[in-house]
């Protein structure tokens, strides 16, 4: 049940229902040079091909893995780069796509899909910055534990890029972005590190449309639970801390309180020990969850990432109940390790769902029956 309500919220915030339902609140009548750059920039693309918009000319940026080439006209561009971790084919497509914006014709309009995961594919350096720079920032903060707004924060410092800086060197007349977003509070100057935000005082005109967000999808889940007859308890962004924090409070949230559904969405964050193993920052908040939880019968919880990885995984998550932490020995040193994802994986209860085609931060569904 809990993966059918998962599914119901990655179905409505897909990213080529959501481009083509924005097109077609808000048509564009001249033909448009499409730029996708993110996690779903696949599927994005694949909304406006969809719609009746024109194409003159494409170019994608997505993750390895995260596009199916013959299912796009032979005339885009399409590139795949580095994820979580940038490396050189990053650098390789940020110098791609600043010289494709940068040769749009005058007067041409721009349709820019943004969504997560852009801070690591594309990335052009300021002046005197080295790549091990830009590795050593990333591996520092992710091992610190910092949020997606902290580090993005510092990926924008040095970026010649992000932050807007991407399109002060686009010269047309407009500027349409549509962006799913993947950061608390939903602003274009986080997702991506604010590849799509507009330079302060623009010389073209400028839309901004906001098509999928964590709210969206948590309101598509209470609705599909509500029609399947569950009570829903609550629903709230609240996965906006350590993992270390949020299992014990969440579990105790659902111990002490009603029966029926809790859905919570956000982004936690987790510190990681020197070689850690194999696993993410869900897969790890499930296996603590499960911990909390050890011995309750009634209580099973689902913790993912709408795009379907979670971490430097293929895993989009974990499916935990109350028998999760004793099925198997070794619990405990797989959390101390983070190797949340192979003791996951030896008592089945991994997610894995491959790409979805959207980004929207996590989803945890706790049901207690």
């Amino acid at each position: 049940m809990l993966k059918s309500l998962f599914g119901a919220g990655i179905n409505a915030v897909a990213g080529d229902e959501s481009v083509q339902k924005c097109l077609s609140d808000y048509p564009i009548s001249a033909p448009v040079h499409v730029l996708a750059i993110g996690k779903a920039a696949a599927s994005m693309l694949g909304g406006v091909c969809k719609s009746s918009v024109e194409i003159e000319a494409a170019l994608m940026v997505t993750k390895r893995g995260h596009v199916k080439r013959n299912t796009f006209d032979t005339k885009f561009e399409i590139l795949e780069a580095a994820h979580p971790v940038p490396d050189q084919s990053s650098m390789d497509a940020g110098r791609r796509t600043l010289d494709w914006v940068s040769s749009r014709p005058e007067g041409s309009t721009l349709l820019f899909l943004v969504s997560g995961g852009a801070s690591s594919l594309v990335e052009v350096l300021v002046p005197d910055t080295a790549i091990d720079h830009l590795l050593t920032l990333n591996q520092s903060a992710m091992a610190q534990g910092l949020t997606v707004s902290q580090i993005n924060s510092q990926r924008t410092e040095i970026s010649a890029i992000k932050g807007g800086k991407l399109l002060s060197h686009f010269r047309g007349k407009r500027v349409i972005t549509l962006y799913i977003s993947d950061v608390e509070n939903d602003s274009i100057a986080t997702v991506g590190s604010g590849i799509g935000a507009s330079p302060p005082a623009p010389n073209f005109d400028f839309d901004l449309h906001l098509i999928a967000s964590n709210a969206l999808a948590r309101k598509s889940i209470v609705r599909a639970a509500r029609d399947q007859g569950l009570f829903v308890i609550e629903n709230s962004e609240a996965l906006f801390d350590d993992v270390s924090k949020l299992a014990p409070m969440l579990a105790q949230r659902v111990i002490d309180g009603p029966k029926g559904l809790y859905v919570w969405g956000g982004e936690s964050t987790v510190h990681l020990p020197a070689n850690a193993g194999l696993g993410g920052r869900n897969q790890h908040l499930g296996l603590l969850f499960a911990k909390e939880i050890a011995g309750q019968s009634a209580i099973t919880g689902l913790f993912a990432g709408t795009d379907g990885t979670d971490g430097p995984t293929d895993f989009a998550g974990a499916l935990v109940d109350g028998q999760t932490f004793t099925a198997q020995a070794g619990a405990q040193a797989a959390l101390d390790q983070a190797n949340s994802g192979t003791y996951l994986q030896s008592c089945d209860a991994i997610i894995e769902t491959g790409p979805t085609g959207t980004n929207v931060m996590d989803i945890a569904l706790v049901l207690k029956q």
